[in-house]
C-alpha cells in the first residue's frame, strides 16, 4: 500500500512548523514519562522527565526536563541532585526506587524561554522550578501512633 496513491494535497492541510516555546510562567503539568538515559558524555546518566500541561490555553503541550544524575562534572551532579530533590518533594516521593514512580503525578512546573544552543536552534523552554500544586513542599506523612488494644474489633 502506498500512502501517496490516496492523493495527498498539501494545499488542503495547514503546514506544521513546530511549536513556539511556552511563555515564561508556571503551568499545572502531569508527568507522563520519566526514564533514566545515558548522556552524550560517556558514563553520564540523566533523568528525562516529560511533562504535559494539564489545562489552560497550553493544555496538552509537552515540556522536557533533563536532570543530571551521574556526571564527571561535580557541579552538574550537585545541581542535578537539587533538581531531583525538588521533583521528589513536589510529588511526595521522597525515596524513589525507580524513575517510573513519578509518572501520573501532577505538579506545577515553571519554565523560562532560553536560546537553544544546538546548531540552528531558536528558542526553547527550560524548566526552572518544579513544585507541588499546593505551592509548598510536601512533608512525609506522619506515622500514626499504635492504638491501645481494647479487646473490641477495630471496626466496632
Amino acid at each position: 500500500m502506498n500512502f501517496f496513491n490516496k492523493g495527498f494535497d498539501a494545499n488542503k492541510v495547514e503546514p506544521e512548523n513546530g511549536f513556539e516555546p511556552l511563555p515564561d510562567g508556571a503551568y499545572p503539568c502531569m508527568i507522563v514519562k520519566c526514564e533514566e538515559k545515558p548522556t552524550k558524555t560517556p558514563g553520564g546518566v540523566q533523568l528525562v522527565v516529560e511533562f504535559r500541561v494539564a489545562d489552560g490555553k497550553y493544555a496538552k503541550r509537552t515540556v522536557f526536563h533533563r536532570i543530571n544524575l551521574e556526571n564527571a562534572n561535580a557541579q552538574a551532579v550537585q545541581i542535578g541532585q537539587g533538581q531531583l530533590s525538588a521533583l521528589c518533594r513536589a510529588t511526595g516521593i521522597m525515596t524513589p526506587k525507580a524513575a517510573h514512580e513519578f509518572c501520573n503525578k501532577v505538579v506545577r512546573v515553571t519554565v523560562k524561554v532560553v536560546p537553544d544552543t544546538r546548531p540552528g536552534g531558536g528558542l526553547q523552554n527550560k524548566v526552572v522550578k518544579v513544585e507541588s500544586m499546593g505551592g509548598g513542599t510536601i512533608a512525609p506523612a506522619p506515622v500514626p501512633a499504635p492504638q491501645a488494644a481494647t479487646g473490641a474489633a477495630p471496626w466496632a
